[in-house]
């Protein structure tokens, strides 16, 4: 059930839209004055915030310039009677994600808040695939879908083996992986595969590290026992 905040300076009309939005089933907190309502969000984990324009002495568009500035990142909408262009203008600079007036159905509304929701979890899916594409290796960037490391601004294209060997080892920085580990991840239980097949593809791969992206001894060999990627040096481990 995804939380909103409604923030909302008459107690009337806040209690009035939290069952509405109940009824859709939202799972709503009420907040009528500014300040408490930016330590709620603060404190707490709310997937969208509704906020009126009038709220006594502070503005809805303060509150949503705060709120920003705090790291939230999740939907916030303006819901208020004032339609001048003036206002809407405002809110949406201080980093408001819609403007909506107090004079559309309670249907409409609860819309507008499921496509925000709907559009903002579409964002969440797309980072964590990204994250999950894209892995750390060194200095550099492994992006596993296209097979590709990247160094600042240069590409260099890999093998599919050289992909999955890459990967592997980033994914497991803090250990010493063994070869045969590795010959099972990147060739599958191919009986007739030995260990030079891999030795010819971590070759080849140190080569494009070095020649292409200048970054020499990353893949160390632990002889007998497997390969790791070398720790990045810090100003107190180097000589």
């Amino acid at each position: 059930m995804n939380s909103i905040l409604l923030v909302d300076g008459e107690q009337a009309v806040s209690s009035a839209f939290q069952r509405t939005l109940r009824r859709f089933g939202y799972q709503v907190e009420v907040e009528t004055d500014a300040d408490e309502a930016f330590k709620r969000a603060r404190d707490s984990t709310f997937d969208l915030i509704l906020v009126e324009m009038r709220l006594g002495r502070e503005s809805g568009t303060a509150l949503v310039r705060q709120l920003r500035a705090a790291g939230f990142v999740g939907p916030i909408l303006v819901h208020t009677s004032l339609s001048d262009p003036i206002y809407e203008t405002s809110a949406l600079d201080a980093g408001a994600d819609d403007y909506i007036s107090k004079s559309v159905s309670s249907e409409l509304l609860a819309s507008r808040i499921h496509a925000h929701l709907r559009r903002e979890q579409r964002l969440r899916d797309g980072r964590m695939k990204g994250s999950a594409r894209r892995i750390q290796v060194g200095d550099l960037m492994l992006d596993k879908e296209s097979k590709m490391i990247l160094a600042g601004e240069t590409i260099v294209e890999l093998t599919e083996k050289e992909t999955k060997i890459l990967a592997l080892l980033a994914s497991n920085s803090d250990r010493v992986v063994p070869s045969k580990e590795i010959l099972e991840k990147a060739w599958g239980r191919d009986l007739n595969i030995t260990a030079s097949a891999l030795y010819g593809v971590l070759n080849r791969l140190r080569s494009k590290l070095e020649t292409r992206c200048h970054t020499k001894n990353l893949i160390e060999n632990y002889h007998g026992r497997g390969f790791k990627l070398a720790q990045p040096q810090t100003p107190n481990s180097m000589p």
